[in-house]
């Protein structure tokens, strides 16, 4: 069965059979081409976020042009799991100078998700803006402290977890 066809089969849900599916196929030669490339396909963003998630976690890297794919999906992730996943994705990935105002506009709006865990991982990726891009600090750390008012506990976890790192 092809990588595709596996990701389209996928439930969504079992951690066991994405992983499954990372096993099967991580070492072909085209992987982070094609799920960075089904980025922007609704029906694939969910499991081809997190294959890249654990592709990077796992110690891997990306092309230059597929990190500016990466940012350039941005606007087309649907579903809270793809945006979640490639929030989480940023610490592993450096953020092009020509991509920080199409990132700093994705956090912005993650902001403003109903999902919490979207919400921290915003925060998260406010702060790695800010670590990469030095001009973005003072408003990552407004957001930081103004999140750390607001926010759900969990948030403020994931909030207090970038604040002891410092940028």
């Amino acid at each position: 069965m092809t990588l595709a066809n596996e990701i389209a089969d996928w439930d969504g849900k079992s951690a066991k059979d994405i992983q499954r599916i990372y096993e099967h196929h991580a070492d072909a030669a085209q992987f982070s081409t094609q799920i960075t490339a089904w980025l922007s396909a609704p029906k694939m963003q969910a499991g081809a976020s997190w294959l890249l998630k654990h592709h990077l976690e796992q110690g891997n890297s990306l092309a230059p042009d597929l990190v500016r794919d990466v940012y350039s999906s941005l606007s087309e992730l649907s579903c809270w799991q793809a945006r979640l996943h490639l929030l989480q994705c940023i610490s592993y990935l450096p953020i092009p100078a020509n991509r920080t105002v199409k990132l700093k506009r994705f956090l912005d709006n993650c902001l403003d998700d109903e999902v919490k865990f979207v919400r921290a991982w915003a925060y998260h990726g406010f702060w790695e803006l800010g670590r990469q891009h030095p001009r973005f600090r003072p408003q990552a750390e407004d957001l930081l402290e103004q999140g750390m008012q607001s926010e759900s506990a969990a948030v403020k976890a994931r909030i207090r977890n970038c604040l002891k790192q410092g940028f």
